[in-house]
């Protein structure tokens, strides 16, 4: 095997000029699926960090509760025991926090909104809530939520509500007993967006949320578990569907939506008191998931595009390869050469330059992207700034978006080579020669 090997790379050299322009070739797709990948990567990242930052724990112990079978409250009676609970069954998380939370609307003097709200406890949220930025020009801090009467909204909430830090605003949310509630706030920070996401969320004091919702103190919307690795994310939610039911807690089905999209359903059933609904930062954001299905699909279908023109124009320079050296393989099959070795040689020609082509891309890929990221390109459109979650394009190398396209190109490139290899072995010795 090792003098095919030899020969097969010497006949890549010997063929410079063709095996430069397919090689760039195969580098080039390669590094495209990179870049691709990457920007893939950089999305779901930017959800999980966007998503548990402002809404969801890797892992939820949410739930409803029903007073009558007609009603639906989004919370969790009596939650400190379920919290205790969480902390002894789980050390492979790092935090553990509860989060108050309605839906209710948003009211200015000129506009409102209808908007899922959440009531923290700001001292406990070092780490999460810490990690927002306040909007370009805006006052104001986080830390006034540590106060009753105060709220922190987003950039966008605030352009449509017309509103600035220190304005009043009125909130209105139906409480769990089926009536509505409404109190009025100052709003003590505007955040910057970072994303659809944001539009999704407002925060205020949990005291302030438990009294508009006129919930009990001992009672919360949700326990948030911040976990070490996102390897052990259904780990966990299957431990805690098994666990939960044997400590006297009824769970709710597996249904992957937020809460807010919830009500309808949970009102229709016929049950009352609480059920605990154990979910994932994947579930809260479920309606999302299109944005990385979109990439996806558009990475597949560019992928699959480049590869065929590629496995094409290696076929090509096979047939033509073979009709130059038709004199030489004559040669080589008169001397002995088998014709499974014939296979062999013509295959490990483009397999070596298949590898070390794919391999260049996934260099030029890494360092494509690194560049990128550092440029730190701008997206211009607010519809754009939405769908990626960002106000710039975001690459994240993972070791998935570096072995895929290594791996799929190699083969399929390489699988490309194996019929004109073939059908150059099926050549007589006596034929071939003829053409000395």
């Amino acid at each position: 095997m090792s003098y095919l090997i030899k020969i097969a790379w010497r006949n890549v050299l010997q063929s410079r000029s063709r095996s430069l322009l397919l090689g760039f070739s195969i580098a080039f797709v390669t590094n495209l699926m990179v870049i691709f990948l990457s920007l893939t990567g950089g999305i779901e990242s930017k959800m999980l960090k966007s998503a548990t930052t402002l809404f969801s724990g890797d892992v939820n112990l949410a739930g409803f509760y029903k007073i009558n079978q007609t009603s639906a409250a989004p919370m969790v009676m009596n939650y400190l025991p379920l919290l205790e609970f969480a902390k002894k069954n789980i050390p492979e998380s790092t935090l553990i926090i509860q989060r108050v939370k309605g839906f209710g609307r948003l009211i200015s003097d000129s506009n409102s909104v209808q908007i899922p709200m959440w009531g923290v406890n700001i001292s406990s949220e070092k780490g999460v809530l810490d990690s927002l930025e306040l909007a370009p020009g805006s006052k104001g801090s986080l830390m006034e939520l540590a106060k009753t009467g105060n709220i922190v909204i987003f950039a966008e909430q605030a352009k449509k509500l017309k509103v600035k830090v220190g304005d009043s605003v009125t909130v209105s949310i139906p409480t769990f007993r089926n009536r509505n509630n409404t109190k009025d706030f100052r709003i003590a920070a505007i955040l910057k967006d970072i994303g659809i996401l944001s539009s999704l969320s407002l925060f205020m004091n949990e005291n302030d949320a438990r009294e508009l919702n006129q919930m009990p103190m001992d009672s919360t919307g949700q326990i948030m578990i911040y976990l070490k690795s996102q390897k052990d994310l259904k780990k966990i939610e299957e431990r805690l569907r098994e666990l939960l039911p044997k400590n006297g807690y009824l769970v709710m089905e597996k249904d992957p939506k937020p809460f807010w999209l919830k009500f309808e359903r949970v009102s229709g059933e016929a049950w009352t008191g609480q059920k605990i609904d154990i979910t994932t930062w994947q579930d809260e954001i479920a309606f999302m998931k299109w944005i990385v299905d979109v990439f996806q699909f558009l990475t597949f279908f560019v992928s699959l595009v480049l590869l065929f023109i590629i496995v094409v124009g290696l076929m090509n320079t096979l047939w033509m390869s073979i009709k130059e050296r038709t004199s030489e393989i004559g040669t080589m099959r008169a001397i002995g050469l088998q014709k499974n070795q014939v296979v062999k040689l013509f295959f490990l020609e483009a397999f070596l330059l298949t590898v070390i082509s794919s391999f260049s891309g996934v260099i030029l890929g890494v360092l494509s992207t690194l560049g990128l990221n550092r440029l730190h390109i701008p997206l211009k459109s607010e519809a754009l700034k939405l769908f990626f979650l960002s106000d710039t394009l975001t690459f994240l190398i993972q070791s998935s978006s570096l072995f895929i396209p290594f791996c799929l190109i190699t083969f399929f490139v390489s699988l490309g080579a194996i019929y004109p290899a073939y059908k150059a072995s099926q050549m007589k010795p006596i034929t071939a020669i003829s053409n000395l």
